[in-house]
């Protein structure tokens, strides 16, 4: 687990070096043991590693081929890399190290572009050809590990993180609107744009090339896509037994320590309860809140203990208190650079609580969207009648804080024709040629727009806050083969239905844990990672102008934001919890986002 920076100059200028220093001192955080740049005249290649498989020196990257031909940089950890290193081996292919990081570039050298589809696991990387001065790079399936990029006549850099593109490029850059209206619409963005015109994010599931001598021109193509149509014959519950046995195995490939999360959840109870039988005292890291007054379900402590108990776990519970969602967010919004989806400070505060323990740890992130978690998302499949009326329902209930209609009014440089935009990117997620009108067909597009969103979003929080920490984030549940399997079951597999009405989710995987542990059913309500804030926010912004006084205002957010009108709807809204909490969240964090990237903003 890495981060990285890519930098082209075009017309053949010279790399500064100082430039390329500054810019990875901003990231270091990714890859305290070690870090190098490597300057080939107008390329630049910079590395900052955490060390997690072959701790030796012979695994730093940047990374050259026996030929010195090819270059790489890469952040992630494939799982399968023995499997791949077997074949490359058989086939005469010579080896220097025990990383992944060399079978990924002999695997290209060897299989060229096809090498991608081979890969189980989380990973971005981008491997320099100095005879062809050609670039390849990719990233996997669900985007698991990051990569943005930035383009224009002069040059074009790639980095795992925002902040070291703007340390980069060096001057002020144009605010996109069309993000942040989406992100105070849904919370979130839905395509691979972010707060500012110029940056963007490779996209998932791709690979990209770019040749050296043609200016200003990033070529990718999609490797994978989600499908759903196979039909799966085998058992189903002695299949998915052994997958997630298989893929948890996977996961614990590791020369450090690994921990684990354990919430009161499925996921990472299964996780847990899998990773007990390949790993002797394993670590559980969970959290609690303190200061919630009567809203005692948001903490899962006591529930947490008797699991853990259960499992046979050490666990180690970190209690979250009332104004350290204030404390901390600064760094949080920091770090994830672009704010996407709702109050992302527990992560931030349990990565840095875990990293005490393990430089590796193990979450159940994925298995809401793969397995069908989120009840109350599915609700419009059985109200809808056909796919266009499926498709409105959907959009008017994806509407998170604001509504469509309130964006002209609270944003003054909004326009109708800003707003149809947000509502046909929305549509172009769906093709009403090939959706299936019914039930089924209907759950299916949701769960692929929750995975190319909500979950590419929480990725994204989850990467950069654990990695703000120097800890490693591993997903079990997006294993290659589990999630293949996951994606393509049944309807009836994923949701307890009785009448029309939707009672559970991951209905399997509940069915499963039943099995595994002893717990009532009832341990493993859905509930999503968050805390008490509307309670907070209550007693710490009791007027408009606690708000205001916690806000850092730069000049500016008045000229895009009409504070007046908005503070009117946080007014209005404060009887519903999770939209007042919302509201509040989405202001303070954009105001913060603005603070601290003020220099490189355009006004």
């Amino acid at each position: 687990m890495c981060g990285l920076i890519f930098t082209l100059n075009f017309g053949k200028k010279q790399v500064s070096r100082n430039r390329l220093v500054t810019s990875l001192k901003t990231i270091l955080h990714r890859g305290p043991d070690h870090s190098k740049i490597n300057i080939y005249n107008d390329v630049g290649m910079g590395h900052c590693r955490l060390s997690i498989l072959d701790l030796s020196s012979k695994a730093n990257q940047p990374f050259e081929s026996f030929n010195q031909r090819y270059i790489i940089i890469y952040n992630g950890e494939v799982y399968n890399y023995k499997e791949i290193k077997k074949k490359l081996v058989n086939k005469g292919i010579p080896f220097r190290s025990v990383s992944d990081t060399e079978v990924i570039l002999n695997a290209f050298i060897y299989w060229g572009t096809k090498c991608v589809k081979m890969l189980n696991g989380m990973f971005s990387f981008i491997i320099y050809d100095k005879k062809e001065r050609k670039v390849f790079l990719a990233r996997d399936r669900f985007g698991i590990k990051p990569l943005y990029y930035y383009c224009d006549d002069e040059l074009v850099i790639f980095a795992s993180e925002i902040k070291a593109i703007l340390s980069y490029v060096g001057k002020k850059l144009k605010l996109n609107f069309q993000s942040i209206y989406q992100y105070f619409v849904f919370q979130n963005i839905l395509n691979n744009q972010t707060f500012f015109k110029e940056i963007m994010q490779v996209p998932s599931g791709c690979w990209g090339y770019l040749n050296c001598s043609m200016l200003n021109k990033i070529e990718f193509y999609k490797y994978w896509e989600i499908e759903n149509s196979k039909i799966i014959k085998k058992p189903k519950s002695s299949l998915i037994n052994t997958l997630l046995d298989k893929a948890i195995e996977r996961n614990l490939v590791s020369d450090v320590d690994i921990s684990s999360y354990l919430s009161s959840g499925i996921d990472s109870s299964l996780i847990c309860h899998y990773a007990n039988k390949k790993l002797n005292n394993l670590n559980t890291i969970s959290c609690g809140f303190k200061n919630i007054g009567k809203h005692h379900q948001y903490d899962e402590s006591y529930k947490i203990n008797i699991i853990a108990k259960d499992l046979g776990n050490r666990n180690f519970i970190h209690s979250i208190k009332k104004n350290d969602n204030l404390k901390y967010l600064r760094k949080v919004i920091y770090h994830i650079d672009t704010p996407r989806l709702g109050q992302s400070y527990p992560n931030y505060i349990i990565s840095k609580f875990a990293s005490k323990y393990s430089k590796v740890i193990l979450s159940g992130a994925g298995g809401d969207e793969i397995f069908g978690g989120y009840v109350w998302r599915y609700k419009c499949i059985f109200e809808s009648n056909g796919v266009d009326q499926f498709i409105d329902k959907y959009l008017n209930q994806s509407q998170r804080v604001l509504k469509l209609d309130q964006i002209s009014k609270i944003f003054l440089k909004c326009n109708n024709n800003d707003i149809k935009r947000i509502k046909d990117e929305f549509f172009s997620f769906f093709d009403k040629k090939t959706i299936t009108e019914s039930p089924e067909g209907y759950f299916n597009e949701i769960l692929k727009f929750d995975i190319k969103n909500f979950l590419q979003g929480y990725l994204n929080i989850e990467d950069k806050l654990s990695m703000a920490h120097s800890l490693e984030t591993r997903v079990p549940f997006l294993d290659n083969d589990l999630s293949d399997f996951g994606l393509n079951l049944k309807l009836t597999d994923k949701l307890e239905i009785s009448n029309k009405r939707i009672y559970q989710g991951k209905y399997i995987l509940r069915e499963l844990i039943k099995k595994k542990l002893k717990m009532k059913n009832s341990f493993w309500e859905k509930r999503g990672f968050a805390g008490p804030d509307s309670y907070w926010y209550k007693s710490q912004f009791k007027f408009k102008k606690n708000i205001l006084n916690f806000l850092k205002r730069p000049n500016y957010l008045e000229s895009i934001i009409d504070i007046d009108r908005y503070f009117k709807i946080i007014s209005d809204s404060k009887f519903n919890d999770i939209l007042y909490k919302s509201l509040i969240w989405n202001l303070i964090s954009f105001d913060m986002f603005l603070d601290i990237n003020y220099k490189f903003i355009k006004t």
